[in-house]
């Protein structure tokens, strides 16, 4: 990642974008949820996958408070730039509006094997793991955890006076097209603390504010569910499901895990 921000600020984006994409994995990975208790979201979870399409949530629903907040606009350190207090909050909203206008989707690098992130996504190991092969990785982007978060305000500074300058009949393409290229990054950052989870990410336009989300289709997205893995506390009943839904897609049989007798690790049932 060090060398695609490199070419960025040498303006050599379409080599920029090779490398990034490079960075997407073959194999990616979805956790969910079941439970006996919510009925309701179970079939929606069930319709999701047997229609082939993903959830993308609205920020609003992510379980970490500073989503797209690990960049923010420095309003002090652009007032001692002398920049009018009207630009500074006009920036402010930008970004508000932006958080508000998109919806997203995670996957993991971590396999069907990875115990924490069955404990976090998947109701303690009753729900289910979707692996999926990687078409086009044009839409996954990566996510890079930070150990503090990024304060703008040479950047925005700078986009400020190119925006001016393009006004103005000046060619600054290539420096906007560098500023918001790295003000979209802050989709794909999040606290160092999160790195076990080896996230990538779909972000997603969707034009206005959602309260909950929206489906997107799997082939839009550039992937195609590949095996379909039960967590070892996952009920008969709802394997029986998957079972039906998994042979639909072409994925065979669901893949019961279950513990191991000498190690701590899955091991799938024969």
């Amino acid at each position: 990642m060090e060398r695609y921000f490199e070419l960025l600020k040498e303006y050599n984006f379409d080599e920029a974008e090779r490398i990034r994409q490079e960075q997407v994995p073959k194999k990616i990975y979805k956790y969910y949820w079941l439970s006996d208790n919510d009925s309701d979201g179970d079939i929606c979870k069930f319709d999701t996958l047997e229609r082939n399409c993903v959830w993308l949530s609205s920020v609003e629903r992510l379980n970490d408070p500073y989503e797209f907040r690990c960049m923010y606009i420095d309003e002090e350190a652009l007032k001692e730039q002398k920049y009018p207090v009207r630009v500074i909050n006009a920036y402010k909203k930008i970004f508000e509006k932006l958080r508000q206008e998109v919806c997203l989707t995670s996957f993991t690098q971590n396999d069907q094997f990875f115990l924490p992130m069955w404990a976090y996504y998947s109701n303690n190991h009753s729900g289910f793991c979707v692996e999926y092969d990687v078409l086009n990785p044009k839409n996954i982007y990566k996510i890079s955890y930070e150990p503090k978060r990024i304060g703008l305000a040479r950047l925005v500074a700078e986009n400020f006076n190119d925006f001016i300058a393009e006004r103005k009949g000046k060619d600054v393409d290539d420096n906007l097209n560098f500023s918001s290229t790295v003000f979209m990054h802050q989709f794909f950052m999040k606290h160092e603390s999160w790195s076990h989870e080896r996230q990538y990410r779909i972000v997603y336009p969707v034009g206005e504010k959602v309260d909950k989300g929206c489906y997107i289709s799997t082939r839009d997205i550039g992937i195609a569910p590949k095996k379909i893995y039960a967590g070892y506390n996952c009920t008969k009943r709802n394997i029986g499901i998957l079972n039906s839904i998994s042979n639909s897609l072409g994925c065979g049989n669901v893949i019961k895990l279950r513990l191991s007798d000498n190690d701590f690790i899955f091991e799938e049932e024969q």
